[in-house]
């Protein structure tokens, strides 16, 4: 965790193939956090109805010989380092993070990252954060699990059916991760920003529902995307000694995905298996150590 094993591991989970006719000759380097990422363009995709252009894959290509890690979490990078098998990783948030349901993925890929550690999920399918954080059974097992580290991503439930806005969601994450501090004064927070959402309705699952009833409105999934990354960014710089980790920097875009078959997700709001593992090892990596 956190050496160039673990940049490798990120660009084996980004890695993979999409149907494509050309591939651009150009490479983009941009930064995302504390790692360089190489970007590669894949050319358009043959859509006689569409000119769309599959959005491309993300490959580490790291530029230092070591990662240093997040400073807001160098408790729970030393404490890893230390003892990994007392080491706990704490879960929170929606269906992307519950373990019995859409979160599967990203808890094996957690636990091969940590190593030894003990990783549990505390998600609840199909919560939002204002009925979330009002659940005292979560908080009072989340305390008694004393977690080194709390890994937080939320809010799609907020928005997704038209309700809430980006004012008071952020309020209610500085107020729900300021409780959690209080609660769990020996653990490191990370905020994760959920990837951002699909324009296709996949599987007519109609996840995406505007306040007027209306199944999948022109516009909601790029709305809701950006909202919830301004409403974490804003949260994370109004809070103290938090990490934020923008999964719509790095892995998925800011963009919603408008191809037929998302690229980063099963369907219009879950990551697919492939993008789970990207932000398990981006969060090990935030976590790393290997300067030390």
């Amino acid at each position: 965790m956190g050496n160039n094993s673990g940049r490798r591991r990120i660009k084996a989970a980004l890695s993979g193939n999409v149907t494509k006719i050309a591939v651009a000759a150009a490479a983009i380097v941009v930064s995302a956090g504390l790692v360089s990422i190489t970007v590669v363009q894949a050319g358009e995709r043959q859509n006689p109805t569409s000119a769309y252009t599959p959005r491309p894959f993300v490959s580490a290509s790291p530029s230092v010989s070591c990662d240093p890690g997040d400073p807001n979490l160098a408790r729970a990078a030393a404490a890893y380092k230390s003892a990994p098998s007392d080491f706990h990783v704490a879960v929170l948030g929606d269906s992307t993070r519950d373990e019995s349901a859409a979160g599967v993925a990203l808890m094996t890929s957690l636990r091969q990252e940590f190593a030894g550690a003990d990783v549990r999920s505390f998600g609840r399918n199909g919560f939002p954060l204002s009925r979330y954080a009002d659940e005292t059974g979560i908080r009072d097992a989340v305390r008694e699990y004393q977690p080194d580290v709390i890994e937080l991503s939320i809010g799609i439930n907020d928005f997704r059916q038209g309700r809430g806005d980006v004012d008071t969601f952020t309020d209610e994450m500085v107020d729900y991760v300021n409780t959690l501090s209080q609660e769990n004064p020996d653990a490191d927070i990370i905020l994760s920003v959920p990837a951002a959402l699909s324009t296709v309705n996949v599987g007519d699952a109609n996840y995406l529902t505007g306040s007027n009833g209306r199944v999948n409105p022109d516009g909601l999934a790029q709305d809701i995307t950006q909202q919830l990354r301004a409403a974490y960014t804003t949260a994370s710089q109004r809070l103290e000694g938090i990490a934020l980790l923008d999964v719509q920097q790095a892995i998925t875009g800011t963009d919603a995905d408008a191809s037929p078959s998302p690229v980063f997700l099963r369907d219009q709001i879950h990551p697919n298996d492939k993008t789970a593992a990207s932000v398990a090892a981006l969060i090990a990596d935030r976590v790393g150590d290997s300067c030390a």
